[in-house]
């Protein structure tokens, strides 16, 4: 399996082409569904071009797409976009002509968007493209708005929402712990939806048993990914997502984002860049230094502390 993100630059199709060609994989693309670079389409344009939309229907990815809820307050306090929706719907509907399999991937805050995970789900159902949904509370840090941590948002919090806001089509009990990374991180049911018929298999069977011979399975996964405020150092041990760095370094996912790995890889990978094209300028050729990261320890008022040499948000 191979994944890529970000998926919507001409670039990473042919990227994502010539893995497909020369080694059969299953390819994941990840979308945040607002483009960093405002020059560039939005991935949501970008699905509206029939050319576009064809590369994406010879690939058959598998689609995870960010899906917040239905309200424009939620776009404008979670991506700062409070007119994005109608993009996101149209996108699905073009993703849908082409078969895609779709992930909606909603990140939800406590004071946000928590009420909207019911709806989430009824919509998720029912729309064509969409195989499955992975909820994700809040990282809070980086980018997230300012928020007390006693209240941060955890798995609990979500299937309680979702028994309530079902009216019990979904319950606690249908969810089990995935081992990987670890039974706190993870939680995931699968639904038999047929018609009028929304079943968690977990009721009726051991999933594990049969997922090779059931179709028009739903998946509805909640993932936590560890902030500050969560970090555990004995989840992070059994981590199995890794941020793959250009020298073969493979780091785990949330200490990546919360220890200055992060920040110490942009700075370095920023003086690459500028090294590179300085070397091309001059016609030399160009060799990197290894990646290198510092987390020296500090004596500070008589307590130890571990600093990352390069400060700033700890995920963006």
């Amino acid at each position: 399996m191979r994944n890529i993100c970000p998926c919507w630059h001409q670039y990473s199709i042919a990227h994502a082409c010539g893995q497909r060609s020369g080694n059969p994989c299953h390819l994941c693309i990840r979308s945040h569904g607002i483009s960093v670079d405002h020059a560039t389409p939005t991935p949501e344009k970008r699905i509206a071009d029939d050319a576009f939309l064809q590369q994406l229907e010879e690939l058959h990815p598998s689609i995870y797409f960010q899906f917040d809820g239905f309200e424009a307050e939620t776009y404008r306090l979670l991506r700062g976009e409070p007119d994005i929706l109608p993009q996101k719907l149209r996108a699905l509907d073009r993703l849908a002509e082409i078969g895609a399999n779709v992930v909606l991937v909603p990140a939800v805050d406590r004071f946000i968007n928590l009420h909207e995970v019911g709806a989430i789900i009824s919509f998720g159902l029912q729309h064509p493209a969409v195989r499955g949904i992975n909820f994700q509370p809040a990282f809070q840090s980086g980018r997230h708005i300012e928020s007390d941590p006693m209240q941060r948002l955890t798995i609990p919090d979500i299937l309680t929402a979702l028994e309530e806001q079902t009216g019990g089509t979904l319950l606690v009990s249908d969810f089990v712990p995935v081992p990987c990374c670890f039974p706190t991180c993870n939680s995931v049911t699968y639904v038999l939806s047929n018609g009028e018929t929304v079943l968690p298999l977990t009721r009726v069977l051991n999933v594990e048993d049969y997922l090779d011979y059931i179709k028009n399975i739903f998946m509805v996964m909640l993932q936590d990914f560890m902030d500050p405020w969560t970090f555990n150092q004995k989840n992070l041990m059994k981590c199995c997502k890794e941020i793959l760095l250009p020298d073969g370094k493979q780091i785990p996912f949330c200490a990546y984002n919360n220890v200055g790995y992060r920040e110490q890889a942009r700075a370095q990978l920023q003086a690459r860049e500028r090294q590179r094209n300085q070397a091309k300028r001059a016609g030399v050729p160009y060799v990197p230094q290894p990646l290198h990261f510092s987390f020296a320890p500090t004596a500070q008022n008589g307590t130890l502390h571990v600093v990352s040499a390069v400060k700033g948000p700890a995920h963006e």
